[in-house]
């Protein structure tokens, strides 16, 4: 079989580069919409696996040390306003700041500014006369189970990829509801036979 070509047919070179550019703008800032999409659900888990990580380390009250009367061993709301010095590497951190702002900067978000981290006791207070509670409140000033709110919001500037898809995305927030686990007050009786303070 013969292919006929008419005469007054013109060649089609270049048409496909037009169709080409024609499409990968589209193409292009679909793909950039979906990375900037992914990016935020990553940081999502990040942000909701930071919020708990704090939450466990405030439902504690205190770190794991050898004196339980010394102040370093509280856990703190926040080590800068608490005026606490931090904690030397590989110890329990003693603010739920530090292990927030930690788990962030561990994931490559930026905690310098706009990160917000609430911290609150929702436990109805106990009548007069108990003494009621500073504001912001300190995890160690829990008692067992006395529940506590716990929010951690990342705004979107803090954590995107491409500055070219604009505020595309919104803050990422977690809220995580707790209740302290300190454990009850109990004395060891130091007399029995064969026990040693040491």
């Amino acid at each position: 079989m013969v292919r006929r070509t008419s005469p007054h047919r013109k060649p089609r070179s270049g048409v496909a580069a037009v169709e080409l550019a024609v499409l990968l703008v589209p193409l292009l800032i679909f793909w950039l919409c979906v990375i900037e999409l992914a990016r935020m659900i990553q940081v999502d888990q990040i942000v909701t696996s930071a919020t708990r990580d704090a939450a466990r380390t405030a439902a504690v009250g205190y770190s794991i040390r050898t004196d339980p009367a010394d102040p370093t061993n509280q856990i703190h709301y926040s080590v800068v306003r608490n005026k606490v010095d931090a904690p030397a590497a590989g110890t329990v951190a003693t603010s739920i700041e530090e292990v927030v702002k930690g788990h962030l900067a561990a994931h490559n978000i930026k905690t310098d500014s706009g990160v917000v981290i609430e911290f609150e006791f929702t436990t109805p207070q106990a009548p007069a006369p108990a003494p009621l509670r500073t504001t912001p409140p300190q995890p160690y000033q829990g008692v067992k189970t006395d529940r506590f709110r716990l929010r951690v919001l990342v705004p979107y500037a803090n954590f995107r990829w491409l500055s070219i898809t604009g505020s595309m995305g919104s803050d990422v927030a977690c809220e995580v509801r707790w209740q302290m686990l300190v454990d009850d007050t109990f004395s060891i009786n130091e007399n029995i036979p064969g026990w040693s303070g040491s």
